[in-house]
């Protein structure tokens, strides 16, 4: 069986949330020189609202990952790496923007 419990289908939902968003704010910036500006906007804060639920849920689950009972511990530890994926995502982006290295 591939997922065993439920917060194995939330951490797969996460990181499709996380590219969902990004795909979204990409998608929307290509309206904001146009006469379609309200498309960007609207586009926009939907694309930050999930990519703040798609943060604050990655963290919640990995805490139930963490809490989970498993026989196998390195299954537990894939899924709580994976769930923990977009947090990842953007440390990683942060930091990068604050070293200057993109």
């Amino acid at each position: 069986m591939l997922f065993k419990n439920k917060f194995e289908k939330f951490a797969i939902i996460v990181c499709l949330l996380l590219f969902i968003g990004l795909l979204l704010a990409n998608i929307s910036e290509r309206f904001r020189f146009t006469e379609f500006r309200c498309f960007y906007q609207i586009g926009k804060m939907s694309s930050y609202l999930l990519l703040l639920v798609c943060l604050l849920w990655s963290g919640v689950n990995a805490i139930f990952l963490f809490h989970e009972e498993y026989d196998n511990k390195k299954r537990q530890w894939l899924w709580i790496g994976i769930t923990l994926f977009p947090i990842l995502f953007f440390g990683f982006v942060f930091l990068s923007i604050f070293f200057n290295q993109i």
